[in-house]
């Protein structure tokens, strides 16, 4: 009895303790309705220097993927207010009370949803996790206007604060976002962004793509040499950790997913008198077959050479992948150990050739276009 009852005493304990932490977890860390007025205010302050774009469909895009995000974060209530801001520079931030702001230069730099997705779960992150309030924690230019205390009072909801505070606040807030968050806070973001994306029908390799896409532009430019007082991360350096992450998340790797795909198409093409086609990888002439095979005509070979292909691709296949088989009868040049190519002796005397020449002419280009793809994609 003794022992039952001491049983039930732990019991009641751990859910007591299990209430307190849930009870802790769902409080906000700063008061709500201060994160709002200074979110105004640093709303304000921004534009007044930058301009807000007239695109309602731009915006109800990006408000539909953020209120998508939304429900699967530590704040599913937050409504957040998404807008367009003119400009070439490629560049997103968010401010205090649900505000998200898009350059015109993303919107046309994203190359899927999935990406603007990726975008757009970081800024959410950073919004469920108060990074620009805790900015303000440690904003010594508040010190020339408010003491330590007061800040941490104002902070904590203790003390309230008026409308002269607010304003300050919210400046600083809009040049500490504007500048960037620390390192710690941007891994942070990128951390429970990729959560996020993985918890809703987005991809989440679509922010490593942005990312990898901004390291690219990082490094086609000279880098100060900053050492210690470097606060904001390389992209290389935030592009290694997403994949790390992915790769403990079990999340596959596959970029064409969420990038324009490099497509195969075929076409007919009159060479002479003749009626053949071709297949065309990327910029790349891959093969022309040049007869009917068992009732196919040379275009519905090459579309359906195509077909595969891109299907292939979309499974990500890789360089290592190809290679070709000589028959007697034919030459097949697989990818993934599927036949991609077949070709026959009527192609190969139609173009002057060996079947073995042709299928080492269409392997190297499909290679060409492969390392082309990897090369444009490096950083």
């Amino acid at each position: 009895m003794i022992k039952s009852r001491k049983i039930l005493i732990w019991i009641l304990v751990w859910a007591i303790w299990a209430s307190a932490l849930a009870l802790a977890a769902a409080q906000p860390k700063y008061d709500p309705e201060l994160e709002a007025k200074i979110g105004k205010q640093a709303v304000a302050e921004v534009e007044k220097e930058m301009k807000v774009a007239d695109d309602p469909q731009a915006v109800a895009r990006i408000s539909r993927i953020a209120q998508e995000i939304a429900q699967v974060t530590p704040r599913p209530k937050v409504e957040y207010k998404c807008k367009v801001v003119e400009g070439k520079q490629i560049n997103a931030f968010s401010l205090p009370g649900g505000y998200i702001y898009v350059t015109q230069g993303l919107l046309k730099a994203v190359e899927s949803e999935d990406e603007l997705a990726g975008v757009i779960a970081h800024e959410i992150a950073h919004n469920c996790y108060w990074h620009a309030m805790d900015m303000l924690k440690q904003e010594k230019k508040l010190d020339q206007f408010l003491t330590p205390v007061l800040v941490a009072a104002i902070l904590s909801g203790s003390e309230s604060a008026d409308a002269s505070q607010v304003l300050i606040m919210g400046q600083l807030v809009k040049i500490g976002v504007i500048n960037g968050y620390s390192e710690k806070a941007e891994f942070e973001a990128d951390r429970a962004g990729i959560e996020y994306l993985a918890k809703s029908h987005y991809n989440p390799v679509g922010l490593l793509t942005v990312v990898e896409g901004l390291a690219q532009m990082e490094n086609r430019r000279p880098r100060p040499e900053l050492g210690i007082a470097q606060t904001h991360p390389w992209a290389e350096k935030r592009a290694r950790a997403i994949i790390e992450q992915l790769k403990a998340m079990g999340i596959p790797i596959n970029r064409r997913l969420v990038l324009k795909l490099i497509q195969t198409r075929a076409e007919a093409v009159k060479v002479g008198e003749a009626e053949i086609a071709q297949m065309i990888f990327g910029d790349q002439v891959i093969f022309q077959p040049a007869i009917s095979h068992q009732g196919s005509t040379p275009l519905q070979r090459a579309q359906q050479a195509a077909g595969n292909l891109n299907e292939l691709l979309k499974a990500n296949l890789q360089i290592f992948e190809l290679r070709s088989i000589a028959k007697a009868d034919q030459t097949i040049v697989l990818a993934r150990q599927q036949p991609i190519i077949v070709i026959y002796p009527g192609d190969a005397e139609f173009h002057g050739s060996t079947m073995a020449e042709l299928a080492a002419q269409a392997l190297a280009s499909l290679k060409a276009v492969l390392w082309k793809e990897q090369v444009d994609r490096s950083y």
